[in-house]
């Protein structure tokens, strides 16, 4: 898993089959953050601990605001000539529910 991984100032992810990076729980590095803090807990190990926040800190660090007013996550994380265009999701699989669930947990 931490082989496949790319690093990006935002944290570590994982690119899907058709070259995008996804955002979220059920393809995004999110569900892969979660897996990883569990793991850590339970074989006490800092490094994959430290690699489930960099997952998390990933996905996070795509958060959309308005002014100060927060709208969510996209599903993709967006290139720099698509910014514009981002449309905040709010489900579990792509989106704010899905990022959140690993950061509440």
């Amino acid at each position: 898993l931490m082989d496949s991984c790319q690093h990006s100032r935002e944290g570590i992810y994982w690119v899907d089959s058709s070259g995008t990076v996804p955002i979220g729980y059920a393809f995004g590095s999110s569900g892969i953050s979660l897996f990883l803090l569990y793991l850590s807990q339970a074989i006490e190990d800092e490094q994959v601990f430290e690699a489930g926040r960099a997952a998390l800190n990933h996905d996070l660090g795509y958060a959309m605001h308005n002014g100060g007013e927060f709208l969510g996550f996209p599903a993709l994380a967006p290139e720099d000539d698509e910014l514009g265009g981002v449309v905040a999701r709010c489900y579990w699989d792509y989106g704010s529910a899905g990022i959140l669930t690993p950061l509440v947990r």
